[in-house]
């Protein structure tokens, strides 16, 4: 009896050792829970379509990713000056969006993820748009990829295109005959809203692009080398050409009593032919054209020079990079792959009508923006608009001193580049 007594305290002693063991595995297992990670992605696209897009993009890619959060903070609220002095005190973001030319001296700081390999081994090379992978490269490097792919076109009525019977320029000759002819229409060939300024780097950009090499501009940009900018070539001859147009009346000394609004509205309303602006005028002119009021884009580049560098001049707006310094590196680029796949850019072009993957950018009713589209297919990366590789104060001083040619004959188009350069550096 003893001994079966003393063999059912073993089992229970075996038992309860058993349960004990058991309960310290589960309680080990629980307290090893691994809670998901969280990355932070900062944008300046605080308003409307693109934030909207990011946040569904974020949404969907965390449901599928149970193990990562991404929280999205959307402030343009002074925003360089946040991420200048976060990247400075190596606090930054995971990810980052950016405007290119802090984009440039970023990467030449070493702050920025080098994504070459990246870009290369997703094929982004071949599925996205040339300004898009320009928009993110330095020194022959990609440090992100550009998301909102917008070109400069030249607007024209076709009415007074048809009644004239004329066709589409396809050079500065051909474009200054074409506004001779339209005089007999109109007193304003070519309508330029200068008086708000940045008109006039958008037109510039129209003509440098293809006259001017994008490298050695951002070279001579991101070492801040001022003896560089004054021997840049083609400079000159683009001021000169933007001097043509003047000259010849194509575009009128007026125009800088026109804003921008006041431009689209002199489009639209026949008091003008052709208007160069971005593919960000579409709306506006679609919001204030009368009825029965019918525009196009030139189908083809209006060639300022023969085998210049790009046929069109665009942007990407925002160029969205890593930090180099990201303790989350593996989590940060399984996120990078998402917003750039086909079912994230999908979104993308859903919220914003286009995006930089070109296979989910669908006809659009509108015969324009499927003309951007097919001129987007076209840039490469020297098509980057002048404005988005140089300083802040290059892309003022250059407005200014162009303000003066057009309103005063006495600045001759050569000095004017000197003049820029001058100014552009004074401390």
């Amino acid at each position: 009896m003893k001994n079966r007594y003393l063999c059912i305290l073993l089992m229970l002693t075996l038992i309860m050792s058993i349960v004990l063991t058991s309960c310290k595995k589960e309680n080990k297992i629980d307290i090893n829970i691994k809670k998901p990670v969280t990355l932070t992605f900062y944008t300046f696209l605080e308003d409307g379509k693109e934030a909207e897009a990011y946040k569904e993009i974020i949404n969907e890619f965390e449901k599928e990713h149970d193990n990562i959060n991404i929280k999205l903070v959307a402030d343009a609220n002074g925003y360089n000056q946040k991420i200048k002095t976060a990247l400075e005190s190596g606090k930054a973001p995971d990810i980052i969006g950016l405007q290119r030319k802090d984009m440039l001296q970023y990467a030449k700081q070493g702050y920025l993820k080098d994504l070459t390999s990246f870009v290369d081994s997703n094929n982004i090379k071949d599925k996205y748009y040339g300004v898009s992978l320009g928009y993110g490269k330095f020194e022959n490097k990609y440090y992100g990829i550009g998301d909102l792919p917008k070109t400069v076109e030249w607007f024209y009525n076709v009415d007074m295109f048809e009644k004239a019977g004329l066709s589409e320029p396809k050079n500065l000759d051909d474009l200054i005959n074409v506004c001779n002819k339209l005089k007999n229409k109109t007193k304003t060939p070519i309508v330029l809203g200068a008086k708000d300024a940045w008109t006039i780097n958008t037109l510039l950009g129209l003509i440098t692009v293809q006259n001017v090499s994008t490298d050695e501009l951002i070279k001579a940009y991101t070492n801040d080398d001022k003896a560089a900018f004054q021997n840049l070539k083609g400079m000159n001859e683009s001021i000169d050409i933007i001097d043509q147009l003047l000259k010849s009346g194509a575009i009128s000394r007026r125009c800088d009593d026109y804003n921008y609004a006041d431009s689209v509205d002199a489009f639209v309303n026949g008091k003008a032919a052709i208007l160069p602006g971005g593919t960000w005028t579409i709306d506006k002119i679609e919001k204030m054209k009368p009825n029965g009021f019918k525009y196009k884009a030139f189908e083809y580049p209006v060639k300022f020079k023969e085998g210049g560098n790009s046929d069109y001049c665009a942007t990407a707006i925002h160029v969205v990079t890593v930090n180099a310094k990201t303790k989350r590196e593996k989590q940060v680029m399984e996120f990078m792959e998402f917003l750039f796949s086909d079912k994230a850019q999908e979104i993308f072009a859903e919220k914003n009508g286009i995006s930089g993957l070109k296979s989910v950018n669908k006809e659009s009713e509108n015969e324009v923006e499927n003309q951007v589209i097919k001129h987007l297919d076209s840039t490469n990366g020297n098509s980057i608009m002048y404005v988005d590789n140089v300083s802040n104060k290059m892309s003022e001083v250059t407005q200014e001193r162009i303000q003066k040619m057009i309103s005063s004959r006495k600045v001759e188009p050569s000095e004017v580049w000197d003049l820029i350069v001058e100014q552009s550096f004074v401390k």
